[in-house]
């Protein structure tokens, strides 16, 4: 991934950029789309939670300090 990253133009060891990042979407989104179904049951979400849950995250992050890891969990629990 990271040889496509610097010289998408040229292959290396023979391996094509264009199946590396379709391999790399298609992973990506199946492991979102397993989680989804796994945690939908459990969280008993809704189809308009969504919104939400990203103005908590993002007043959980502007309270706990936008470049710092552990204030922005520690804003999460603050605010939770």
């Amino acid at each position: 991934m990271s040889a496509c990253a610097d010289n998408p133009t040229q292959p290396v060891w023979s391996v094509s950029c264009q199946t590396d990042d379709l391999l790399s979407f298609s992973l990506s989104a199946g492991i979102g789309a397993v989680a989804g179904i796994i945690i939908t049951p459990i969280s008993l979400m809704e189809y308009d939670r969504g919104t939400m849950l990203a103005v908590k995250a993002f007043g959980a992050v502007v309270l706990g300090g936008l470049g710092s890891f552990p204030g922005a969990v520690l804003g999460g629990l603050i605010l939770e």
